[in-house]
């Protein structure tokens, strides 16, 4: 067999198709992928921080949700000052219940704190220490917030079984209330 021009020519075209082929069809498609690529990328770059920032919005909404029911919660331990008098009945119930007995009960100047007010009350009580232990556990139930600042208790020399208990008792009620 011979080669002539003519083969030669068929020859080059045949093997120049391939370059040709990659050169004007497959590189311009390969890089048209490569970008379309790097847009799918960034947009599921962009929508991962969607989801992030979508799912932190739901953790912040529970959480306010959350607060809220705290806030609700310190404001029914927090209850307006008008409501000092149905407390102190309710001392005076758990007082009768343990058997002490009322010697004296001042109100001492209250002092704003924060967003709380700080009602002291200096309370002297007698009784057995049984009936006072109760009566301060009854104190820790109750449903507003409320500390004992000062404690002081001493046996009665002249009745056997009974204590002189002298304390000052704290209530928190909501600074704005009248």
């Amino acid at each position: 067999m011979r080669l002539g021009t003519r083969e030669l020519i068929f020859l080059a075209l045949l093997l120049a198709l391939p370059i040709l082929a990659w050169w004007f069809y497959f590189k311009p498609r390969q890089r048209d992928l490569l970008q379309m690529e790097a847009r799918i990328a960034a947009k599921q770059r962009k929508l991962d921080v969607i989801n992030r920032s979508g799912s932190s919005t739901k953790k912040l909404q529970n959480e306010l949700v959350r607060l809220k029911a705290a806030v609700a919660f310190l404001q029914e331990k927090l209850p307006p000052r008008v409501q000092l008098a149905p407390l102190m009945q309710t001392i005076y119930t758990i007082e009768q219940k343990n058997n002490l007995n009322i010697l004296s009960q001042h109100y001492l100047k209250a002092k704003p704190t924060g967003g709380y007010t700080q009602q002291p009350i200096q309370m002297s009580l007698e009784g057995t220490f049984r009936g006072f232990y109760q009566f301060l556990r009854a104190l820790e139930h109750l449903p507003r917030v409320t500390r004992i600042d000062t404690l002081g208790m001493r046996k009665d020399p002249d009745r056997s079984g009974l204590i002189d208990a002298n304390f000052t008792l704290s209530v928190f009620f909501a600074k704005n209330s009248h």
